[in-house]
């Protein structure tokens, strides 16, 4: 900026400095045209100069991780419902709790409809995978996401296969099989 008031000022003084074309206009008009061509020539200058100035903005993100948990009643009417009723849902809490000190966790859970909520009933009636892999891609297309951790019985009953639905987003996917 410094150079750009320097250039502005030089180019100024040069022009209106003891020069014999100016003998005949007052000196007050002579003094606001050199004033004029210097703030003219200076901000003139400071916008050449602006894309040669690069701004870059560095933004650290935790990677994040999306876990996303199957919440139709398919899941217990297994001979494993006791335990995905109790301890497999305190297991999925202490494994949030434990990715949350390196990453970034949000909690999923989808049936018909696709909630963010920790909140797990078993009370779903439809499972659609393709619906929660949309919801993916149009709320973290654009994040530094890291994995999807997919837990449920593999039975959808509403949707595309979510075989094929995988390759919208663009992270690994890990399953958690539950159920039969």
């Amino acid at each position: 900026m410094l150079l750009c008031v320097a250039a502005g000022l030089l180019y100024s003084f040069f022009l209106y400095y003891k020069n014999d074309k100016h003998k005949d206009i007052s000196r007050l008009l002579t003094v606001f045209l050199f004033v004029l061509r210097f703030v003219l020539i200076s901000c003139l200058a400071f916008f050449l100069l602006g894309p040669l100035i690069k701004n870059t903005i560095t933004e650290q993100e935790k990677p994040l991780i999306i876990i996303a948990q199957d919440n139709s009643s398919s899941l217990v009417y297994s001979k494993d419902s006791a335990y995905i009723k109790k301890e497999y849902v305190e297991q999925l809490k202490q494994l949030s709790a434990s990715l949350g000190e390196k990453y970034e966790v949000k909690l999923y859970n989808f049936d018909d409809a696709v909630r963010q909520s920790a909140e797990i009933t078993f009370k779903g009636k439809e499972s659609d995978y393709s619906a929660l892999f949309n919801e993916i891609e149009n709320n973290y297309s654009n994040r530094n996401l890291g994995a999807v951790i997919l837990a449920g019985d593999g039975l959808y009953n509403k949707g595309n296969n979510p075989v094929y639905l995988t390759s919208k987003i663009k992270c690994p996917v890990y399953t958690i099989a539950l159920g039969d």
